[in-house]
């Protein structure tokens, strides 16, 4: 973990209204620290300002006595910093009093001069910027004169000013330092920090303390530290604001997460790095796997292959949702394989736009994606139905549940002489010669009971008006829930089968007819020879 997110981290336990208020701080400030007892107290101010001059790649210098150096590089440790490996890179300088403290009386200028070299050491060392904490209570000791230490403090605001690479903290102890150093102090520096808050001071007056103001001069001086101090509300009032705008944001936000987690279609967010900052439930399902949350490791797709129409692999950075986070492009009904980490397959719909923030500047992407997979099969499959009932030699014809022809393939056509333009949308019962028009209320009523009708030979009219030998199978057709919603009919002409059952009844006639005219002829005959023998006996 960088020591950025440590900052950061939402779960931490510096995430206060003071950190915030040190994060904040500008180039230049200049603060003093008052803390009632013990240096811990300093800690929740402290632990931010270096976090944040660490991970800025600036240089923090700390000042204090020996049992307090280590109390900070501990509190360092366990807020994610590695104390040593900064340390030995030159951002962390941890010193007692004696590198910090000079021979002989205190002296602003001698004392100014070593901050300015310890800065532009930083500088030359290839740090952005120098930060200074310091221990007033032990560094400079009881024997410094108040005046002199007032001096020094009002001399640091000519080192640290608007647009200086560096800021400083000076910690005083209440309980330690007499009410003469409390006054001094707070006449020098710009900002206080008093409890879980840092505050513009009003009592600041660095510049009459440096120079010799006549009473005009220090009117105009204390006007303009009132001007500061509105100012200062000012900005502490836009930050609430901010502050509440953002909690704001984050309310809804949760609530279309909470929205989007209930939504039965895949859905993930990424942001402008292609960091996938969102995802519901449905969406790891159709990928097999749940990836990291702001993670550079899981961008633009939290699949674990994508494949295109031809199977071919797709690299995740020329996936749709990459090409959205980069151009801006929207994408409508896009298929994509996906392949699991367990070698399944799917097919998915995605379709993509761009997201916005308040300011319009692009933010990222949402993604709404399903699966098609069944779907596309059962396209399939109804093609290579209706490649049947084009091709079939009999005539398939569907209406619905009130008698309406809704389809009409090549062989009906042939068989009652209607185009499938002409007769779609007509009654059935236009095929239908008055005397057999009672038939179709009776075939309705057994479908709509879930029944099949089969080979039942009936008549039906052509275009033409002739009439032809038929026989229907009838079946009803139902959705995926089961529900009827049509029937279908498949015709084929018994004409010739007719015929042929006419011409071998014939022939059974005739054959019948001969074969008892033979038995009268036989009898006749048999007769007569009876006779012809009785007539020889006598």
């Amino acid at each position: 973990m960088s020591i950025r997110r440590a900052v950061r981290a939402p779960d931490t336990p510096m995430e206060t209204e003071l950190t915030q208020q040190i994060l904040n701080l500008k180039d230049g400030d200049h603060l003093c620290l008052f803390y009632d007892n013990e240096p811990a107290e300093q800690m929740p101010a402290l632990i931010p300002f270096i976090q944040d001059a660490l991970s800025k790649d600036e240089q923090f210098v700390y000042i204090a006595d020996d049992q307090t150096v280590d109390e900070l590089a501990a509190r360092l440790q366990m807020h994610g910093i590695n104390v040593s490996r900064e340390q030995e890179r030159g951002a962390l300088r941890l010193w007692t009093r004696r590198e910090w403290r000079q021979p002989g009386k205190l002296s602003s200028a001698d004392k100014s001069r070593q901050v300015l070299d310890l800065i532009n050491d930083a500088t030359r060392a290839g740090f952005k910027g120098a930060r200074f904490g310091v221990e007033m209570t032990w560094t400079l000791g009881p024997e410094i004169d108040v005046s002199d230490l007032e001096h020094w403090e009002a001399t640091l605001n000519s080192i640290f000013m608007p647009g200086r690479a560096g800021r400083i903290v000076c910690q005083y102890n209440r309980s330690r330092l007499s009410p003469e150093v409390m006054l001094a102090a707070l006449h020098t520096h710009p900002l206080a920090v008093f409890g879980n808050h840092v505050y513009s001071n009003w009592f600041y007056e660095a510049p009459l303390i440096l120079h010799g103001k006549s009473p005009a001069e220090r009117v105009a001086f204390m006007i303009s530290v009132l001007e500061r101090s509105r100012a200062a509300q000012q900005e502490r009032k836009e930050l609430i604001e901010k502050r509440v705008a953002l909690a704001q944001a984050q309310v809804s936000k949760k609530k279309i997460e909470n929205l989007l987690s209930l939504m039965p279609v895949a859905v993930y967010t990424c942001d402008n790095e292609g960091r996938i900052t969102f995802f519901n439930q449905r969406a790891a399902d159709l990928w097999g796997r749940k990836p990291a949350l702001n993670s550079d490791d899981d961008r633009f797709c939290g699949s674990f292959k994508l494949l295109a129409s031809d199977g071919t692999a797709i690299p995740l950075s020329a996936c749709p949702m990459a090409v959205t986070v980069r151009t801006g492009e929207s994408f409508r009904n896009q298929e994509i394989a996906i392949e699991r980490p367990d070698g399944s397959r799917i097919i998915v719909r995605v379709n993509i736009d761009p997201l916005y923030d308040d300011e319009g500047v692009p933010c990222g992407a949402i993604n709404a994606f399903e699966d098609v997979t069944g779907l596309k099969k059962a396209e399939q499959a109804n093609r290579h139905l209706a490649a049947l009932v084009e091709s079939s030699d009999d005539a398939i014809v569907t209406k619905d549940l009130n008698g309406i022809i809704t389809s009409w393939n090549p062989a009906a056509e042939r068989l009652y002489g209607y185009t499938a333009g002409e007769i779609i949308g007509q009654p059935v019962t236009l095929l239908m010669p008055a005397e057999n028009q009672d038939e179709e209320p009776a075939i309705l009523q057994r479908i709509r009971r879930g029944e099949r009708v089969e080979h039942y030979e009936t008549v039906r009219r052509r275009k033409d008006g002739s009439v032809v030998d038929i026989s229907l199978t009838v079946s009803p057709i139902k959705d995926a829930h089961g529900t009827i919603v049509g029937i279908s009919k498949i015709g084929r002409d018994i004409t010739k089968r007719k015929q042929a059952d006419e011409a071998l009844r014939e022939a059974r006639d005739e054959l019948a007819k001969a074969n008892a005219a033979l038995e009268l002829r036989v009898r006749e005959r048999t007769a007569e020879l009876e006779q012809a023998n009785a007539r020889l006996l006598r």
